[in-house]
């Protein structure tokens, strides 16, 4: 596809245009404030507009809507470019997705050019002193946000710093999720917590989903919830309190 160099990088091969087919996501940008204003002329919050962002994508993925496959792949999606709205401070984000379907699986790509995640994090005085692999490890914890119970124009969407935590526990179980930020990268897989040295000016978030593995996503989120929950106990500065409506549900 040509991601990398599209973004200005010299990885990879040379961007060429493609076109949306079945299955198939080519390289496409969001600006930020284009993005508010139609979220605005449709009379929704920026998170609900997301929402109907993230239906489209899994729905021309999976070439179906509100199965058991599109309810995950549609939930990661939404949490990974909700955060880019809620804690980047970016004027554009990029994504690009295809949908492997003999393979059953999904690969998603979503970046952009913001403060990165150390930068947000650095934001709040328990985290100030954070470098950036300590900032991905933070963010990736349950209840840990730079903004916790900020209201994001919807009850149901107010930060609480759980939907990137779910995401990870959803790749966890049924594919891979790499995160790279500054000079900080993961990959997180089953079992699996490696870390890498990059150079990325903002955040990418790269998953690659089976998302036949989970069956019941309502039930797994519920138990995520909780862990999250016990967990975030132990860990400082994290929100304590109950995940928000959005993290804790499908729709």
């Amino acid at each position: 596809m040509g991601f990398f160099n599209s973004l200005g990088m010299d990885i990879g091969h040379a961007h060429s245009r493609a076109v949306e087919s079945g299955n198939f996501i080519p390289i496409t940008k969001i600006n930020r404030v284009d993005f508010e204003e139609e979220a605005s002329a449709w009379g929704r919050a920026v998170p609900e507009h997301v929402e109907g962002r993230a239906d489209a994508i899994a729905q021309t993925l999976l070439q179906e809507f509100g199965s058991s496959n599109f309810i995950t792949v549609q939930y990661v999606i939404r949490e990974i470019i909700r955060n880019v709205f809620e804690h980047s401070q970016s004027s554009e984000m990029w994504y690009c997705a295809q949908n492997w379907p003999t393979k059953n699986q999904v690969n998603a790509v979503i970046s952009d050019f913001g403060v990165g995640i150390a930068g947000t994090l650095r934001s709040r005085s328990e985290y100030s002193e954070l470098s950036d692999t300590e900032a991905l490890d933070n963010a990736l914890l349950s209840g840990v946000t730079s903004a916790p119970m900020r209201d994001n124009g919807a009850d149901r969407y107010f930060n609480t710093g759980y939907g990137l935590y779910a995401a990870k526990r959803i790749c966890e179980m049924s594919g891979v999720l790499c995160v790279f930020s500054g000079s900080a990268a993961v990959r997180i897989a089953r079992g699996s917590y490696k870390k890498f040295e990059c150079n990325i000016p903002g955040t990418i978030v790269s998953i690659t989903l089976e998302p036949s593995k989970i069956s019941n996503l309502s039930a797994f989120l519920a138990s995520i919830a909780s862990e999250g929950q016990r967990s975030a106990s132990m860990t400082a500065g994290a929100y304590t309190g109950e995940a928000s409506s959005a993290s804790r549900n499908v729709k």
